[in-house]
């Protein structure tokens, strides 16, 4: 059973996740891990394009959308065949399915009730265009809110995992003055290379 009041607060959600984030990346800080570091910051202030994204930040291909003109017919917003595309150009949009916002934003636009959001893909028209015939005016794939409340919850699960890790390593996490001078060096290192798989792992959990 977690003894720490900022583990019950986060599992019971009355703290915002950033309290927590922030005492994970204050605990980074202090032990010099960088990956526990940039973990911290990145969630927080989201990821740049060339870092690694934890699992839970991915997700699978969306329902591929057009406007524009197929034969005689102008067609608004209809779906369009993923067949159209070949596998390895499916595996390149597949590369553009993750999340890189930071947790605030991400709850912003949950908590926007627009109930789906798009990935512009007009830079395949002209390819669209040369497979099927058809004219698009837009393009795009179009993919539910669940995709960013899965990644909160993903995160979330995550961080109580880690914070959990770091507290039956080092004790009471709710104190600011955790005495690493008084735990054993492979401790604190055997703890820390632990909490970072937790943050990392590919663990199934992207949909």
């Amino acid at each position: 059973m977690a003894k720490s009041k900022i583990i019950k607060d986060l599992i019971l959600n009355t703290i915002n996740e950033e309290v927590a984030i922030n005492r994970l990346l204050l605990i980074g800080l202090e032990v010099e891990d960088d990956e526990i570091t940039k973990w911290a910051e990145s969630e927080l202030m989201g990821y740049k394009v060339d870092q690694n994204l934890p699992n839970y930040r991915k997700f699978h291909l969306g329902v591929f959308k057009y406007s524009g003109i197929n034969g005689d017919f102008t067609i608004p917003r209809a779906s369009l065949q993923s067949d159209v595309f070949e596998n390895t150009l499916l595996n390149s949009i597949s590369k553009k399915c993750v999340i890189m916002d930071g947790v605030k934003s991400i709850k912003r636009i949950i908590e926007s009730e627009t109930g789906s959001m798009n990935l512009d893909l007009s830079d395949l028209i002209g390819y669209v265009r040369e497979k099927s015939g058809i004219q698009c005016t837009s393009l795009y794939m179009q993919f539910p809110l669940s995709v960013f409340e899965n990644a909160l919850s993903g995160m979330k699960n995550s961080l109580i995992k880690a914070l959990v890790k770091l507290e039956q390593s080092f004790g009471n996490l709710d104190e600011f003055d955790i005495k690493f001078d008084a735990i054993k060096p492979e401790t604190i290192k055997n703890t820390i290379d632990e909490v970072t798989r937790i943050l990392y792992a590919d663990d199934g959990s992207s949909f």
